[in-house]
């Protein structure tokens, strides 16, 4: 005889896989469903252009106040990046000419 405990179990485990079955089968059909989606994307739509929006906003206001806008601190970013991989490479070049240097000097 099963204890009270996996009698339990077993019997909410079946009622949870048919609802689980019934359930998922519906959603699928609902998540699909033009009436869902039309308007989920006209807000996804609408959310992008206020986030556009309120980035522009935010960029005047703190352009406005003289402060560096997210686009000049990208401009100084992407312009280091561009040093740095630039010193990097004359690093490389210079320890290539060193090395040859080293190896006709020992010759």
């Amino acid at each position: 005889m099963k204890n009270p405990f996996e009698l339990g179990w077993s019997m909410w485990k079946k009622g949870f896989d048919a609802w689980d079955q019934a359930s998922t089968s519906l959603l699928d059909t609902w998540m699909k469903s033009p009436a869902l989606l039309g308007p989920a994307g006209s807000m996804l739509a609408s959310m992008t252009k206020l986030q556009a929006q309120q980035r522009q906003l935010m960029s005047l206001w703190w352009g406005g106040l003289g402060l560096s806008t997210r686009d000049d601190q990208e401009r100084v970013l992407h312009a280091l990046h561009e040093v740095q991989s630039q010193l990097l490479d004359l690093e490389d070049r210079l320890a290539e000419a060193e090395a040859a240097r080293r190896d006709e000097g020992g010759r």
